[in-house]
């Protein structure tokens, strides 16, 4: 039966009136034990809460609280004078009414702050003392939800006032409800404001409270992006490095099971719940995207997602993943035969992209003649890959480099960290660096349909990546546990 506009209008008004009514009951109960017990809960793990996630002084497990603080700090260095930097927590995500998707925070906020919750704006302000005082305050605020007993019965405990204070050691902290009231206060002396809008559009209702002229101010003088912090982020401290090398060794040995259990007639949804299931077996939040799990042809589709096929005797299996470990990514990507053994034509293409593969890792590797960026590895490695498809006769010496690209046609890597792309928006051509994390992930992906190409290599799909953290002296494979030459494969799964 379909339900009108006016039974819902109408449900809904119903269900809103029930709800205060219970809520104002529910207040008038338990105010006085929730204000001593659950309000006092920080609302995620602590070191005496979870001491087997965190060590003392830590906030999130690996980073610790000192570290949090030195990275605002470090932000409000590099901002420019009389500007304000807005970072709210992600915004709740709904899969249907009342049934939420599992909550990841915003990456920027995470970086600085370490909270994992919603509902959440970290300002940074950096200001004038005053007209008579040519020296720059440097503040930082926290705002979070005003405590809700009602809300922590059904959600638990979330972060207040002072636990901002205590636990995150931000000494200024107030109620959310208070942020257009500091705002209006603080934009006519903020010529630059950092505020990207799309992170959160329930804290931008909550600036619809501000005069129309401070709204006008806010958006004339907004700038969607923060790339100085974007910059900072791309450098990895040690403790990043340390939850990177274990992102990555979770998913390495996962893959490795992965392959093992692999055969002729496998389905791909198979392997795609499998390897969500060794990662957080061996300790992972999550996935750090949909895993792709390809077979035959559908290799040659980049993103694939569906994970709906099964795995043909003689067919190759493409897996592309990467999980999530105390906030941090892998990414990486194997090719392997369903059963075991590559066939010719298969060992020919593979070893095409693994020699690729290796060469733009050497270079990487080589500290004193490094290659400088993301951009010069592409250019090096679409030379390459022509080479060697010349001399497989798939392409002729004439060929035209939008071909080339039709059989190469994604960026040789990325930078890797909180985010997958961390950051997407960052240039290619950005000089490497020691603490940074890049992926390497040439591939070559011929159409099924292409007759042009010889028959023997049609339909074949192949990419293999790893993570790569660069060194002072060189470079670390932190991914090198998935076995990636032929031998290495086939023997592998001849052990099962």
């Amino acid at each position: 039966m379909l339900l009108g506009t006016t039974s819902i209008r109408h449900c809904k008004s119903v269900a809103n009136s029930l709800l205060c009514l219970n809520k104002n009951l529910f207040q008038r109960t338990v105010q006085t034990s929730a204000s001593s017990s659950s309000l006092q809960g920080v609302g995620q793990p602590t070191p005496e809460t979870h001491p087997h996630l965190l060590s003392p002084g830590e906030i999130s497990p690996g980073i610790a609280a000192t570290e949090f603080k030195k990275r605002r700090q470090d932000l409000l260095k590099v901002l420019p004078n009389n500007s304000l930097a807005l970072f709210p927590a992600a915004s709740e995500k709904f899969m249907s009414v009342d049934v939420p998707y599992p909550y990841r925070q915003s990456s920027d906020l995470f970086y600085l702050t370490g909270l994992t919750q919603p509902n959440a704006v970290l300002v940074l302000d950096k200001s004038q003392i005053s007209t008579n005082d040519s020296r720059y305050e440097e503040k930082e605020y926290l705002f979070v939800p005003k405590g809700d007993p009602f809300k922590e019965t059904w959600d638990g405990a979330s972060c207040g006032v002072e636990q901002a204070q205590q636990f995150f050691g931000i000494a200024q902290a107030d109620i959310l409800d208070n942020l257009s009231k500091f705002l209006s206060s603080r934009l006519k002396h903020s010529p630059q404001i950092y505020f990207d809008l799309s992170v959160n559009p329930s804290i931008n209702f909550l600036l619809r409270e501000l005069p129309e002229s401070d709204i006008k101010t806010l958006l004339s003088c907004r700038k969607h992006t923060c790339t100085e912090l974007l910059l900072q982020r791309l450098v990895k401290s040690t403790s990043e490095q340390r939850l990177m090398q274990q992102s990555a060794g979770i998913l390495a040995d996962s893959m490795v099971d992965c392959m093992r259990k692999s055969h002729g007639g496998v389905r791909e949804s198979f392997l795609a719940a499998h390897i969500e299931y060794e990662c957080k077996k061996r300790g992972a939040e999550r996935m750090s995207f949909p895993p792709v799990v390809a077979s035959g042809y559908h290799c040659n589709t980049l993103h694939y997602l569906q994970n709906s096929d099964v795995a043909k005797d003689g067919d190759l299996i493409l897996m592309d993943a990467g999980c999530e470990f105390h906030g941090y990514c892998s990414d990486v990507t194997r090719t392997w035969p369903a059963n075991g053994h590559f066939s010719e034509p298969q060992r020919q293409l593979y070893q095409v992209v693994l020699d690729v593969h290796n060469k733009c890792i050497d270079m990487v590797k080589q500290s004193q003649q490094r290659v400088t960026s993301l951009e010069a590895i592409h250019i090096l490695a679409s030379r390459w890959i022509q080479q060697g498809l010349e001399k497989l006769g798939i392409i002729s010496q004439s060929s035209s480099q939008e071909i080339i690209g039709s059989l190469f046609p994604h960026a040789i890597g990325h930078f890797l960290g909180l985010d997958v792309h961390d950051t997407h928006i960052l240039e290619k051509n950005l000089t490497l660096k020691p603490g940074m994390v890049i992926t390497i992930e040439p591939g070559v992906y011929i159409p099924r349909n292409d007759r042009s190409i010889p028959e023997r290599f049609r339909g074949i799909g192949i990419r293999i990546e790893d993570d790569i953290l660069i060194t002072q002296d060189g470079a670390v494979v932190l991914s090198e546990k998935v076995p990636k030459q032929v031998a290495e494969i086939e023997l592998l799964m001849r052990t099962k």
